[in-house]
């Protein structure tokens, strides 16, 4: 069961009651119109299902949920802006912690994740907005000047690939930029460069193949010089 602790501005808590327990969420954008159910909080909370299903198709996942033999999981999953401490900022910017700089800083927001267990009770944790490529990259280009080791992503981090990070994507107005070290063209690897090759070798190979041969183009040429 989910309710509200709300005052006039929309500010407070809201409450999940699962069987025995209960999580006490703070409003992370509060909201004074009184939308009905959950769309009062749609800007920073969401409930999400789903269930494991690597490596089988469709129908067989279908077949194994209805069956039992996969189960589905239940997550409440929450935007928290202004929830990440930064020692510093390209430009040194300072600015109120409203709502439109909260849309802004994206690197300021964290997603909670509270997921129902079976057996009763919440599993609770938090990542961050991912780094963005450009920051990741002047780290990197900081880092060798200095003769430093290659700095690596922060493990508590929203990654590409997990549930955690198409769980959250609903709560953003657009999706984190594609990273560079996860981008198609570098996992491709040397897979790209030989496929090219070998097309371009082919569309020669069949380019030769259609041309016409010597003998060809004399009798075309007689037969031209004969008709005028």
């Amino acid at each position: 069961m989910i309710t509200d602790e709300l005052d006039e501005q929309g500010e407070g808590d809201v409450i999940i009651t699962y069987a025995d327990d209960t999580l006490r969420l703070p409003v992370q954008i509060p909201q004074p119109l009184p939308f009905p159910g959950l769309a009062r909080h749609a800007d920073w909370f969401r409930i999400a299902q789903f269930a494991e299903g690597t490596g089988i198709d469709f129908e067989e996942f279908e077949r194994r949920l209805a069956a039992g033999e996969i189960t589905p999981r239940l997550v409440v999953v929450t935007r928290n802006p202004f929830t990440v401490e930064r020692d510093e900022t390209r430009f040194g910017l300072e600015h109120e912690q409203d709502w439109g700089w909260g849309e802004v800083r994206r690197d300021l927001w964290t997603f909670s994740f509270h997921e129902l267990l079976p057996e009763g009770g919440f599993a609770s944790h938090t990542l961050k907005f991912p780094e963005s490529g450009a920051r990741f990259y002047r780290r990197q280009i900081k880092a060798e000047r200095a003769g430093l080791p290659p700095p690596v992503r922060d493990e508590d981090e929203l990654k590409e690939g997990t549930w955690e990070f198409q769980a959250a994507l609903p709560l953003m107005k657009r999706p984190p930029g594609i990273t560079k070290e996860r981008q198609a063209l570098r996992e491709a690897g040397w897979t790209l460069p030989v496929a090219s090759a070998s097309i371009i070798a082919l569309i020669a190979c069949i380019a030769i193949a259609l041309a016409p041969t010597r003998e060809q183009v004399d009798r075309r040429v007689a037969a031209r010089d004969a008709a005028s």
